[in-house]
């Protein structure tokens, strides 16, 4: 569980063409909420795209989150799409948008820059975002193949 109260586990095939991995997914949210426990929050269809050459990396993430518990966050559609220019080994800098879009509500987007850097052990990514409003969000995310 993160410190919000939430985990989730996704699972699904790659599929690989040349440079290109295609990576449709099943998620499942997990949510601690109160005296309930942890319980599963949503469902959630994934497609990730990742393309990769010796200069440049393109990620594209899209999740719809659909929501089976009443303490949770209404359905939801969350993207993340990174274009990064490698800087040395495996580690990337470049521009980065990410945001959610909810029912019946306006998108929520953040534009920013995104650092990947090699961890020997797999990848540390930063990212730091400003929205419309000018309030910023930071993601730290590792990422580790098997």
């Amino acid at each position: 569980m993160s410190s919000q109260g939430y985990a989730q586990v996704d699972l699904g095939p790659a599929f690989h063409i040349g440079n290109l991995a295609l990576i449709p997914m099943a998620g499942v949210e997990f949510i601690e909420a109160g005296e309930k426990g942890a319980r599963i929050g949503h469902i959630c269809p994934e497609f990730f795209a990742f393309y990769n050459s010796p200069q440049w990396t393109f990620e594209s993430q899209n999740l719809y989150f659909v929501k089976v518990a009443d303490e949770t966050y209404s359905n939801r559609y969350y993207y993340r799409h990174y274009l990064g220019h490698r800087l040395y080994g495996d580690s990337f800098i470049g521009p980065q948008v990410e945001g959610y879009i909810f029912p019946g509500d306006g998108p929520d987007h953040y534009f920013g820059a995104h650092l990947d850097v090699s961890a020997g052990v797999g990848l540390i990514g930063l990212f730091y975002g400003l929205n419309r409003d000018d309030h910023g969000i930071f993601r730290l995310t590792f990422l580790r193949g098997f």
